[in-house]
């Protein structure tokens, strides 16, 4: 390989590297959420309003995602935040893939 390759890969890891931090910490921003604790100890009986409502104010100031989904252990979608083509929303769960109160 040349030298400019091995720099334009260097380049593009760097650039990758950069973007997985980025992501880490989005994620450790969501999931330390008081409202995403409680859920985990208790999704029965927590209110999931106050915790999509937290999802949506973070995917509008990022404006990165698409979507931000809480699944749970059992594998359902519990929330899902759309950033809808800049016109973030709350979906409601009977549109969810797989709502647990269907």
């Amino acid at each position: 390989m040349s030298t400019r390759t091995y720099d334009d890969v260097a380049v593009h890891t760097d650039a990758f590297r950069q973007e997985l931090k980025q992501i880490v910490s989005d994620l450790r921003i969501l999931s330390s959420n008081y409202q995403f604790r409680h859920i985990a100890v208790d999704s029965e009986n927590t209110d999931l309003t106050a915790l999509a409502h937290d999802y949506l104010t973070f995917i509008i100031g990022k404006q990165k995602y698409d979507k931000i989904r809480f699944i749970d252990d059992k594998g359902m979608e519990i929330i899902r935040v759309n950033f809808n083509s800049g016109k973030p929303m709350i979906v409601p769960c009977r549109q969810h893939i797989t709502c647990p109160h269907q």
